[in-house]
């Protein structure tokens, strides 16, 4: 037998290749991101983020407040074909295509 139903867990590196920039490591977005740079958060929504960076990607915020979450994307949004996919990517999506891909567990955002 081959294999007729293939589940993959992936991380960030796959997209890090790929030119997207991290967000947990030292210098990653939630330890170098200034809740200054960000107006339209009200007080109580930035000490929460200085207490929790990942706080600025939660739907909790999103649903309070979608102008953070579009502000901290802008770039990887307007970025047009900046990052194109990896031949990870490509090999995943050949997968899905033939219908092997069962399930895809990730952890980027």
């Amino acid at each position: 037998g081959q294999c007729q139903k293939i589940s993959i867990t992936a991380g960030a590196g796959i997209s890090v290749s790929a030119g997207i920039p991290d967000f947990r490591s030292s210098d990653g977005f939630y330890n170098t991101y200034n809740t200054n740079d960000f107006p339209m958060l009200t007080k109580e929504q930035a000490l929460r983020l200085k207490s929790d960076p990942e706080e600025i990607f939660t739907v909790d915020l999103f649903e309070e407040n979608p102008s953070v979450y579009l502000h901290a994307r802008k770039e990887f949004i307007l970025s047009g074909f900046k990052y194109a996919p990896t031949l990870t990517h490509w090999f995943f999506k050949l997968l899905e295509n033939k219908k092997l891909l069962k399930r895809f567990y990730s952890t980027n955002i």
